[in-house]
């Protein structure tokens, strides 16, 4: 028998919904798999400033320029321990850190501990940021490293060790770094951050900081 009208339009209405169902099921199914690959692959959360002590947290791959002009990548770091900080010359809050750095270098003289200080604002040139490292006079800067800002690597550094909540805040300047150390170990891994204004924590640092110095490679 053939169909009328009315039957022909209702299956004519029946395949569209079921092949616009179809594409939903598989747009959902495609957000589902790209935010279980997002969740996989973010870094965790860390409230770093309860984090003396966590699991080895790896640093992403980086490649920044120091004061001198030369490159310092990730694989830089590694076969050495190292205290890390973050720093912008705009914010008021940067002081304790560079001065508790002398400090550490008069502490850990003689362990093969190295200084490197990341600058998260592009507004801090070589000059700026030589000045800076000049003005804590005790600080010997052959063992102080000092990282330029550049658009990728710095503010992705930035969003992962806490100073800023996005690289879009640091690319804005809208950064304010707390006072804080990172320590980390010979796989350029981050073991721990310590405050720069406590002294418990800064004695808890070189503590850490040696002990993974004299630990085999």
């Amino acid at each position: 028998m053939p169909l009328s009208s009315t039957d022909a339009s209702r299956r004519i209405v029946s395949r569209r919904w079921r092949a616009l169902l179809a594409v939903a099921l598989v747009l959902l199914v495609g957000t589902g798999a790209v935010l279980a690959w997002r969740i996989a692959h973010e870094p965790p959360r860390i409230d770093w400033s309860r984090a003396r002590s966590i699991e080895p947290l790896e640093l992403p791959s980086f490649e920044l320029v120091d004061l001198d002009g030369a490159t310092c990548s990730r694989s830089d770091l590694e076969g050495r321990v190292w205290i890390l900080d973050l720093v912008s010359l705009q914010c008021g809050a940067c002081g304790p850190t560079s001065g508790s750095l002398a400090d550490l270098q008069e502490r850990l003289a003689g362990a093969e501990i190295g200084f490197v200080t990341v600058s998260i604002s592009r507004e801090d040139g070589v000059g700026a940021l030589r000045s800076h490292q000049r003005s804590y006079r005790r600080a010997d800067p052959q063992r102080w490293r000092i990282l330029l800002c550049d658009e990728t690597y710095a503010p992705r550094l930035a969003v992962l060790l806490g100073a800023a909540g996005s690289e879009r805040h640091v690319l804005a300047g809208l950064v304010a770094p707390r006072p804080r150390f990172f320590l980390v170990d010979r796989e350029a891994r981050v073991r721990g951050a310590f405050d720069a204004r406590r002294p418990a924590e800064l004695d808890q640092l070189v503590a850490d900081a040696l002990a993974l110095a004299r630990s085999a490679p």
